[in-house]
């Protein structure tokens, strides 16, 4: 494995934990906010549905997209696919990006992708849940 990848790797490692635990936070901050007094017992709050299979969804789902990033980060096959796919796709002066670095490369930044769609999901909910249960409860 070459010194970038696996530097690259670790990067991305850090990353999805991060936007993994943002989402888990996100989330029950989000379950909370449907526990106040006027949010309690709704089916369906701003938009969004409350129960707590909904809340888990996305924090489970994180779950997965670290064991992808922990898989891309020790298999061999890494080696195997910069070795057989040395096929220049890119060459820019000492640059060269071959394709074997395209496809390890896009699959990792795109788990990284879709952690932070669910972040950003995540957010935007807790935000819209919190808002209206907060201004709800005050009016």
């Amino acid at each position: 494995m070459t010194a970038v990848y696996s530097a690259i790797s670790r990067a991305a490692l850090i990353v999805a934990v991060l936007l993994a635990g943002a989402t888990f936070v996100f989330s029950y901050l989000a379950y909370t906010s449907t526990e106040t007094a006027r949010c309690a017992g709704r089916a369906v709050v701003e938009g969004h549905r409350s129960g707590i299979s909904d809340f888990l969804a996305l924090p489970l789902l994180s779950v997965p997209a670290i064991l992808l990033v922990l898989a891309f980060m020790r298999s061999n096959r890494v080696n195997e696919a910069f070795a057989t796919y040395d096929v220049p796709v890119l060459e820019l002066a000492s640059i060269r990006i071959t394709l074997g670095m395209l496809v390890i490369y896009v699959s990792l930044f795109g788990v990284l992708l879709f952690l932070g769609v669910m972040t950003g999901f995540s957010a935007v909910r807790y935000g819209e849940i919190a808002n209206y249960c907060r201004s709800a409860a005050t009016s």
